[in-house]
């Protein structure tokens, strides 16, 4: 009965109808995208329906077909680095269908979730989203040796799946998850790095105008052909209008090898004018336009309450 309540809920998730102006982030609820939505809709009280969809992919789609009018994209990890299927989300074409406005940052604490009642050595798998796997990788290998991890598509459906579980499964989720499935924190903060956090892009429909007209922050999409100095020459410009790249993510382009398609973070020391960043991107050239994804103000950049440090793991036996 409970498996088929689970998948109720994911069923209800992919066909249920969202409405324009809402904000849509990874669900089911119990994630840590709730959690972003959730200091996102404290800072921005407009946005007072949130809306949990089945993966980042659905998302990204909901938010370029103008289906909800914000949605959270988790991007930038500590541990774990950039999530795969915002990878694949940003990446997929040179225009995306959406823009980035500006960001949330929630710290991570990961917890090994059980149904209560069951013990380490009971444990034959544990399931996670993947980057939540990997940012308890040292907890994992050492008191888990040989026990299957299976990927999911959030933190909270592993949570839901453990809770229809017999006993044997183990969730790599959130507190928040544990309180909501019923399940029982077996081991407290597992994170590999306790100081562990994650940057969600708040995403809008292309058609919305990026406000800012002066930016400290912001993302760029280069595609740039095999044989062209493209990328160096865009990077230059941008540093001589005063930014420096905070990180670059790619993925081939069709055709020759070494043509790339690249996504550009970029941070200045004081906001620069929106004509200097037009200036810049256009030293790209005409044969590998860059397109200004997003741009943002740090001071803008909302944030959740991140501890300066947690106390370790207290590990199960």
């Amino acid at each position: 009965m409970k498996g088929r309540l689970v998948l109720a809920l994911l069923l209800a998730m992919r066909f249920t109808p969202v409405q324009a102006a809402d904000l849509g982030y990874l669900g089911p609820p119990g994630t840590y995208s709730e959690q972003a939505a959730d200091a996102y809709r404290a800072a921005e009280p407009a946005f007072d329906t949130l809306h949990a969809l089945p993966s980042i992919t659905t998302v990204a789609g909901a938010v370029a077909r103008g289906e909800v009018q914000r949605g959270l994209l988790p991007g930038l990890s500590t541990t774990a680095g950039f999530p795969a299927e915002s990878h694949l989300a940003l990446l997929r074409a040179h225009d995306p269908g959406f823009r980035i406005l500006g960001a949330v940052i929630v710290p991570i604490e990961t917890d090994l979730l059980v149904r209560p009642g069951t013990r380490l050595a009971d444990i034959r798998a544990v399931l996670s989203h993947p980057n939540a796997l990997a940012e308890a990788g040292g907890f994992l290998h050492a008191r888990l040796p040989g026990v299957a991890l299976r990927q999911v598509a959030s933190t909270a459906a592993a949570a839901a799946m453990v809770a229809a579980s017999d006993g044997s499964l183990a969730a790599i989720a959130s507190p928040a998850a544990a309180a909501r499935y019923g399940l029982q924190r077996l081991a407290p903060d597992i994170e590999d790095d306790p100081r562990n956090a994650t940057l969600f892009w708040v995403i809008a429909p292309a058609s919305a105008a990026i406000p800012s007209t002066t930016a400290d922050r912001i993302a760029v999409i280069l595609d740039a052909p095999a044989g062209t100095p493209a990328f160096s020459a865009l990077v230059l410009a941008l540093h001589t209008a005063g930014f420096t790249v905070a990180s670059v993510d790619a993925r081939p382009l069709r055709g020759p090898l070494f043509g790339w398609r690249y996504m550009l973070v970029l941070t200045a020391a004081t906001p620069q004018p929106e004509a200097a960043i037009a200036t810049a991107l256009a030293a790209s050239g005409r044969d590998a336009p860059a397109l200004l994804l997003g741009a943002w103000r740090a001071r803008d950049v909302i944030a959740d309450v991140i501890a300066p440090g947690r106390a370790p793991a207290t590990l199960p036996r």
